[in-house]
């Protein structure tokens, strides 16, 4: 219920009637075990099968027109489905998506802990543009955000 304002962020059709220019896109596993492998924007619940993975597109500082052309990736996968082309899958979908919705630039916030969201994030072609040291405290221990973008 806490989170029903961030997915319907995500899921709200543009002002002009069109399709979410910031969605949510979800990975499922069938109860059978079969990876879905496709990426697929949130839509009807569907009881057959499992959410394993979520990757979001969010603007980046609403209403300043100069960079309506950017937004922020985000992207979680299950622990049980790392290394399985799951993130992989999610990202160069919403790359797609985002290409099609005109969007030019994607960066992601990545605390500088998190080594293999930087390392998987270089992997899909996104190289760091900056550091902010010292601005998380995770479990009590501070840590900083790498940004990380890509132009599309």
């Amino acid at each position: 219920e806490g989170r029903r304002g961030w997915f319907t962020s995500h899921s709200t059709p543009s002002s002009d009637g069109g399709e979410c220019m910031y969605p949510l896109y979800i990975a499922r596993e069938d109860r059978e075990g079969e990876d879905i492998a496709r990426a697929d924007r949130e839509g009807e619940e569907d009881a057959s099968s499992d959410v394993i993975g979520y990757c979001t597109i969010s603007p980046y500082r609403p209403g300043r027109e100069a960079l309506q052309y950017t937004a922020e990736i985000s992207y979680y996968v299950d622990e049980t489905h790392h290394r399985q082309g799951v993130a992989s899958a999610l990202v160069r979908h919403a790359h797609e998506e985002c290409k099609r919705a005109g969007l030019k630039t994607l960066f992601a916030i990545i605390m500088n802990v998190n080594t293999a969201s930087i390392s998987f994030m270089s992997h899909m072609g996104y190289s760091v543009w900056g550091n902010m040291p010292g601005v998380a405290d995770y479990n009590g221990v501070e840590c900083g955000h790498t940004y990380m973008g890509i132009r599309l």
